[in-house]
């Protein structure tokens, strides 16, 4: 699969070129702007086997090819594009269409494509897909329910009490009489997630989700809801999606404060022999103090001066074990302050005082 020749091919024709595969939307030119995703994964429900779909929509066109395993290639065409302006009358036009088609699969898949025909779709004349859609993708998510933004901030936030209350207020009446009362209502339940899911997207972004993991759990659940027929109880399905995006982002922040924790501890052992103080981690490893406390308290129970104190003294047994440093040279090897210091922290961690592990061990001084 040759997609950086796709790359390439989006540039010279100046248009955004999509991959769907596995369920996933990827916009194949990074230098470009993502478009409306949530429109695209719908026009991709147009697409037939073995013929090139054309759609018109909004006075644009898209094509759409098929390629082996279920793939399909999104071309926009836009009023700039490069490729010959569309007439539906012209047979010019629709032979610098076919010619595309043929020229993106093959730049693709490697292999001269086996199909030749064009099917045509009006997607303005399909009130799920057209001008309408469009606008609800960008409608209010004050419009879905009363509280939403205190939805979108309790997950950010990771609060898990305030997400459950803002979810019990929502009422299935009320979003039918705002949002549905002009359309088809298992058409608008749809619509209505798929916009809910574009701000749920958009606020586990900002609060530290990676875009790439975001997107790919926007592109299944938007595919997963195209795909049903018909929908079970709509609160019970917004309230399934605001959980899904939830753990997504609570897995993350676990990993990351893991992440920190890790760092902060082989940082000390590494420094184990030098004064180690909280503002000389938090600034080698370009982290709050704040953020470090937390996140390793989070992982460990203890504080990270305690964690230091107990990392020196594990240390310092070593050192007793083998015989070879009186206490003065103990002390100063792991960076006391002072012998009398090392031997009250000693005593206050173990029990015992250093010359009393010392014996324990069999062992003099």
């Amino acid at each position: 699969m040759k997609v950086k020749d796709l790359e390439l091919f989006s540039e010279i024709i100046n248009q955004k070129i999509y991959i769907w595969k596995n369920n996933h939307l990827y916009l194949v030119n990074k230098n470009n702007i993502n478009g409306n995703r949530a429109l695209i994964i719908k026009l991709l429900a147009f697409a037939k086997t073995n013929t090139f779909t054309l759609i018109k929509h909004e006075s644009e066109h898209a094509l759409i090819v098929p390629c082996p395993k279920n793939i399909l290639i999104y071309i926009e065409i836009k009023h700039n594009s490069k490729i010959k302006a569309f007439n539906l009358s012209s047979v010019e036009s629709l032979l610098s269409v076919r010619q595309t088609g043929e020229f993106v699969y093959k730049l693709y898949t490697g292999q001269d494509c086996p199909y030749s025909f064009i099917t045509f779709k009006n997607a303005e004349q399909n009130s799920s897909i057209g001008r309408q859609t469009s606008q609800k993708t960008v409608i209010s998510p004050e419009l879905l329910f009363k509280n939403e933004s205190l939805i979108l901030d309790s997950i950010s936030k990771l609060d898990r009490k305030s997400v459950k209350e803002a979810l019990r207020g929502l009422t299935h009446v009320q979003i039918i009489g705002e949002i549905f009362a002009n359309n088809n209502l298992i058409r608008g339940e749809k619509d209505t997630l798929i916009s809910f899911i574009a701000s749920l997207t958009q606020t586990v972004v900002m609060s530290g989700l990676p875009a790439k993991e975001a997107y790919e759990l926007e592109d299944s659940l938007i595919q997963a809801i195209e795909l049903r027929p018909t929908l079970p109880l709509f609160t019970e399905v917004i309230q399934e999606i605001v959980w899904i995006f939830y753990n997504q982002l609570l897995d993350h922040r676990k990993k990351a404060v893991s992440s920190i924790s890790e760092r902060t501890s082989n940082y000390i052992q590494n420094h184990i022999r030098e004064k180690i103080t909280l503002s000389g981690i938090s600034s080698a490893l370009n982290t709050p103090k704040q953020t470090l406390n937390k996140a390793f308290e989070a992982k460990y129970s203890i504080t990270i001066n305690q964690y230091i104190r107990n990392k020196k003294i594990c240390k310092a047994k070593e050192l007793l074990r083998a015989n070879i440093l009186n206490l003065e040279d103990i002390s100063k090897f792991l960076s006391f302050s002072s012998k009398s210091y090392f031997v009250q922290t000693f005593r206050q961690i173990t029990g015992f005082t250093p010359k009393n592990f010392q014996r324990k061990n069999n062992n003099t001084i």
